[in-house]
Parts: structure tokens; sequence; C-alpha cells
């Protein structure tokens, strides 16, 4: 519990002060459920291009706590057969620190 509540004091901050590129001004908020269940948020950096930041909890009682980050590109070209609204095909890179 001890690392769970030091991983949540140094993350928050982060997620509060984290803002996107001036261009794109979005930022998407959201929650994953299952094990590990926790808060998540995606932060647009162009119109293309974004980074996503997670904090997970274990529920089944071991106190495992981990972070996730990724960058992500969106490609919205490759699934033109779509009538409304836009498909993308997203891809990236990201790494997760597991606290046990």
């Amino acid at each position: 519990m001890k690392r769970t509540s030091i991983a949540l004091a140094l993350l928050i901050p982060c997620l509060i002060a984290a803002k996107p590129a001036a261009a794109v001004d979005e930022v998407g908020l959201g929650i994953k459920l299952g094990d590990a269940s926790g808060l998540s948020s995606k932060f647009w950096l162009s119109e293309n291009s974004a980074v996503d930041v997670g904090a997970s909890w274990s529920l089944d009682g071991n106190d495992d706590f981990q972070i996730n980050s990724d960058y992500l590109r969106h490609d919205y070209g490759r699934f033109d057969e779509v009538e409304d609204g836009a498909l993308g095909l997203y891809y990236g890179v990201g790494g997760r620190i597991l606290f046990r």
C-alpha cells in the first residue's frame, strides 16, 4: 500500500499539470476496468499524434500498482469505406512500470 500511495502522489500532479499542444486543445480522460483497473488520459500533440498515460492497480488483493505511457500515431486514411465519422489505425511505442 505504501508504494501505491507514493506512485499516486507522483503521478497525479503530472496528470493535472500536463496539457496538450496549443494546436489541438483536446484531452481524453477515462477509466480502465478489469484487472488492473485505473485511470487513463490521452493528450493530443497534433492532428495525428498523441501521448497516453495511465495508472492502474490490481483488484486481486496483492497490492500491485502500475503506470504506463505510450506515444501514438494515428492514420485516418487506411479505412476509407467508413461512411460516417472516421476509423483510424493507430500504432506506437510505450512502456510500463510495475510496483509490487
